[in-house]
């Protein structure tokens, strides 16, 4: 498959460096899509989620998650599939994310330091394992 490469400021440079996003569109249904959708709170364990809901007239309901990295509105690129044949959409958050509760452990993603090898150990069975 070939697309199109296409910018508001030209070519990049020959060697230029570049990252893949699946993230089409930056926002919310409504202004990016002009499709009508509500902004919900899904309860979580760490207390309310966001999400989008658009309606639809479909008894099945779409929920759309998004992948590492990502965000709900990675989840845009599809709504306009989703929302035509009627399908009611619901695009969660998970925690941590823009908006969400963070997590008692979260931590801020920092640079890491190289690790060096270690020295691997000869695998032995956990002192409560019997071996068969």
């Amino acid at each position: 498959m070939t697309r199109e490469l296409t910018t508001d400021d030209g070519p990049p440079p020959a060697g230029a460096k570049a990252k893949v996003s699946v993230t089409v569109w930056a926002g919310d249904p409504k202004r990016t899509l002009a499709l009508a959708y509500q902004d919900l709170t899904c309860p979580g364990d760490l207390g309310p989620m966001p999400a989008w809901f658009l309606p639809g007239s479909k008894k099945t309901w779409i929920i759309q998650v998004h992948g590492l990295g990502a965000g709900r509105s990675a989840g845009l690129r599809t709504m306009p599939h989703l929302k035509t044949p009627g399908f009611p959409v619901l695009d969660i958050t998970y925690r941590n994310d823009p908006g969400a509760p963070r997590s008692p452990r979260h931590t801020p993603v920092r640079r890491r330091r190289v690790a060096r090898p270690r020295r691997r150990r000869p695998l032995r069975p956990h002192p409560r394992c019997q071996r068969t």
